[in-house]
């Protein structure tokens, strides 16, 4: 009988060691997000402030944000499968996050800030 509550601990051991290693990749992976969003936050506010922007622009740009943020989170829900009870996706999930995040910058900068970019006053909107 001891051997088997010896394979019992050791089971219970690596369990809770994985457990600790799935949530360090956690809050990397959280920690890469969140300054992922302040930049893009930082990014968004610059495009809003963007000279000879209308108010048809600055409109459209502040709702396509918001439709944008929807898919972002919903796009990581469908890549990770999260909120299924399996925190080992969590790191994933943050991860998902990050790429989407990282690649809307670089739209906003290209679309927005890019100094080819050569958009027409709309100051009269």
């Amino acid at each position: 009988m001891k051997p088997a509550i010896l394979i019992l601990l050791t089971c219970i051991a690596l369990s809770v060691h994985a457990q600790d290693r799935n949530q360090d990749k956690t809050q990397a992976a959280l920690k890469q997000f969140n300054a992922a969003d302040a930049e893009l936050s930082r990014v968004y506010k610059e495009c809003l402030a963007y000279p000879n922007a209308g108010v048809q622009t600055v409109n459209a740009l502040q709702e396509t944000q918001r439709r944008w943020v929807d898919f972002r989170d919903i796009n990581a829900v469908a890549y990770t499968g999260k909120g299924s009870g399996n925190t080992i996706y969590d790191s994933y999930y943050w991860y998902a996050m990050t790429v989407v995040t990282k690649d809307r910058i670089k739209e906003l900068k290209q679309l927005f800030l890019s100094p080819n970019h050569n958009k027409p006053s709309m100051a009269n909107e």
